[in-house]
């Protein structure tokens, strides 16, 4: 009886153990999450509701097998994180670097066909050539700022001199600062739905609190989607994000700002208290419940998507976490997965 019972003694500490354990794992996923260093908003936010993932899953199936699963997909994650991040700043930097080269080139010609403003150009053509070499990326986009303001002003004064030679300069100018423009929209819209990315929502949240007026947000989740990607791919998954997206924009507000939040997650930020916003949340709720025609493998087929909602009044003081904590806990206390239905409606023949 008394080895029976160091046994069984022995059991409970291994599992207390084992909790303790998992606890800490837990821990360490949610900090993997929500402190995870962002270089793109749309690269962090899909790294994060991918680890959010692994800390579900592991929530609903704690055993050993499960756990062991969890930590061979968090080093993938965290392996694929690092390079997609590698080469999504790379890419930034050559996109801006080219442009200041250009600038300057163009800077440096034309100096040398205009004597009097020779030496102004030829330092400011020396001071892009250093900003070129730098690695800091916002610093970056700043100063090239700064110094199309500064040729443009250069190009003013010799325009009034020699219009002539400076027209062509002129048209230059005006395409760098298109496609500087282009590289800021880039920043702050998510490519796939049109919407704003979730770096501009929350700054916009942010800037909303602190007018010190009230401020409600809606925070959306599609009922379903996983099943969508499961059946049919990610393309038929990315096509109702984006007719999700259209219904979305047609149905909020001008003063409201519809954001994607990530994965099949949506943000409306809305001025008000929480009764009109949850006003708001019933009239959405109905108008986003709708069949998607979608194409996949030459088929139209229809979906039946539904939305999740839940809702949150800024308070003040309130951290934006916490605020956004409240609304996302009220969203999934009414999650409901969607019955999803899908036939195809007709066959697109070759040629058709």
């Amino acid at each position: 009886m008394l080895s029976l019972k160091k046994t069984i003694e022995g059991l409970n500490r291994e599992e207390e153990r084992y909790r303790a354990v998992l606890e800490c794992y837990l821990a360490a996923l949610h900090a993997v999450q929500e402190h995870a260093v962002e270089v793109t908003a749309e690269v962090t936010l899909e790294f994060q509701l991918q680890v959010r993932t692994l800390h579900r899953e592991l929530c609903d199936d704690s055993g050993l097998p499960a756990l062991q699963k969890s930590r061979v997909s968090l080093i993938a994650l965290l392996q694929d994180y690092q390079e997609r991040a590698a080469e999504s700043l790379s890419g930034k930097e050559d996109d801006l670097r080219a442009i200041i080269e250009t600038l300057g080139t163009a800077a440096e010609t034309l100096g040398s066909h205009n004597d009097s403003h020779s030496t102004r150009l030829k330092d400011f053509t020396g001071q892009l050539q250093l900003l070129a070499r730098g690695t800091d990326l916002g610093r970056m986009r700043s100063e090239l700022s700064r110094r199309v303001a500064e040729l443009r002003s250069v190009s003013d004064s010799m325009w009034r001199e020699n219009q002539l030679s400076v027209s062509d300069m002129q048209v230059q100018l005006t395409e760098f600062q298109k496609r500087l423009e282009r590289a800021e929209s880039r920043a702050t819209i998510d490519a796939l739905t049109g919407l704003i990315n979730r770096g501009e929502g929350e700054l916009r949240l942010r800037k909303a609190i602190g007018t010190g007026h009230q401020v409600s947000i809606i925070l959306i989740d599609l009922n379903g989607f996983k099943q969508v990607n499961d059946h049919w791919g990610h393309s038929a998954g990315d096509q109702v994000l984006k007719a999700f997206a259209t219904a979305l924009t047609q149905n909020v507000r001008p003063t409201d700002s519809a954001c994607r939040w990530g994965g099949d997650e949506f943000l409306v930020i809305m001025n008000g208290n929480e009764e009109v916003a949850r006003e708001r949340a019933l009239k959405l709720r109905a108008k986003l419940r709708m069949m998607h025609k979608l194409v996949v493998l030459g088929r139209i087929i229809e979906v039946d998507v539904s939305a999740s909602l839940g809702v949150a009044q800024a308070r003040s003081g309130e951290p934006l976490e916490d605020l956004l904590t409240r609304a996302d806990v009220e969203l999934y206390g009414h999650k409901n997965p969607a019955k999803l239905h899908a036939a195809p409606l007709m066959t697109l023949e070759s040629g058709a």
